[in-house]
């Protein structure tokens, strides 16, 4: 037996995007800015702690337990692999440093929004520390 054990702090990005009125599919690459995410902790009125487990809900299980099998298999065999997600960028990195999170994960495939764009991510930003 094992696993993770720790406080877990769930975004609702799905109740959020209708609140603010943001169209998007989860089976498309769209993408959560640090602003969205800072606004979901104040609008869910939540308290972040050091070691917390950042959780993100998208939609995409939502959308996959009632998806057909036919749409689940075009979803599969998009190449590149497309999902929505953190946005990849170095504010990105930063926040996510500066909140010193345990773990991050979602319910979709990928943390961040694939593909990824830009080629900032070979190269931590100065202000980190190398790891």
């Amino acid at each position: 037996m094992g696993g993770i054990v720790g406080r877990g702090v769930l975004l609702d990005f799905v109740a959020y995007a209708q609140r603010h009125n943001i169209t998007y599919d989860p089976t498309d690459r769209f993408t959560i800015s640090t602003a969205d995410l800072d606004t979901m902790i104040s609008e869910q009125n939540l308290t972040l702690k050091v070691g917390d487990i950042l959780l993100i809900r998208s939609g995409y299980v939502r959308w996959h337990d009632n998806a057909t099998h036919e749409e689940r298999i075009r979803g599969a065999q998009k190449v590149p692999a497309v999902f929505g997600g953190v946005e990849s960028t170095p504010e990105a990195l930063e926040w996510i440093w500066n909140h010193h999170f345990s773990a991050v994960g979602g319910d979709s495939p990928a943390w961040e929004a694939m593909p990824p764009k830009g080629d900032f991510f070979l190269v931590p930003p100065p202000s980190l520390p190398c790891m």
